[in-house]
């Protein structure tokens, strides 16, 4: 999996028209294949940045909407931030979820890392 993450900086008076731009593509960009998630956030007490977030299952979907004019978008928004953004691509090898955080705490042996994308652990049993 890869997460791509976005910290930018709207100007004044431009930060509605940037969410307006963002808000655009998110329901588009959710529908592609091999996008897990995207989204748009704040982080309360600093309304000053926005975090823009994608996560895509492999590389080749990723990089074919790098491709895509949809991303034009995405680049038009970081032309616009008032600071420098900082645009971020990590690559996640194993998810661990609520079972991790039950061993961590009972002191349990440890569940084996599953690949990517498995969503058991949020499932009921």
């Amino acid at each position: 999996m890869i997460l791509v993450t976005l910290t930018l900086a709207p100007p004044p008076g431009a930060r509605q028209e940037i969410i307006d731009v963002i808000w655009l593509i998110i329901g588009p960009i959710r529908a592609q294949p091999g996008c897990l998630s995207c989204g748009l956030y704040q982080e309360i007490g600093n309304g000053d940045q926005l975090l823009y977030m994608e996560a895509w299952e492999t590389k080749e979907q990723l990089e074919r909407h790098m491709r895509s004019g949809r991303y034009d978008r995405v680049l038009a928004v970081m032309d616009a931030s008032l600071q420098q953004p900082v645009l971020q691509y990590r690559t996640i090898s194993a998810v661990k979820g609520l079972e991790y955080l039950e061993a961590v705490r009972l002191g349990a042996p440890l569940p084996p890392p599953r690949p990517n994308g498995d969503d058991q652990e949020n499932k009921p049993q």
